[in-house]
């Protein structure tokens, strides 16, 4: 489970890529380089998501506030 992919990088990576249409074949033969990249663009997405939420938070609670 959450155990074996937080030991294996590999692991972690595919279980955010599988979705996306990469096999764990293809990651396997990735280099170190492109790991790294795959790793940099996957900490980008999740902070583009944590961006956006807390801005649609921000712009719900305005428009809440607004109300009043």
């Amino acid at each position: 489970g959450k155990k074996l992919i937080a030991r294996d990088p590999l692991l972690g990576l595919f279980a955010f890529y599988a979705p996306r249409g990469w096999t764990l074949e293809a990651l396997s033969r990735t280099s170190p380089a492109e790991r790294a990249f795959l790793e940099g663009a996957r900490a980008l997405y999740y902070e583009e998501q944590i961006s956006m939420g807390e801005a649609g938070t921000a712009l719900g609670v305005a428009r809440l506030l607004a109300g009043r």
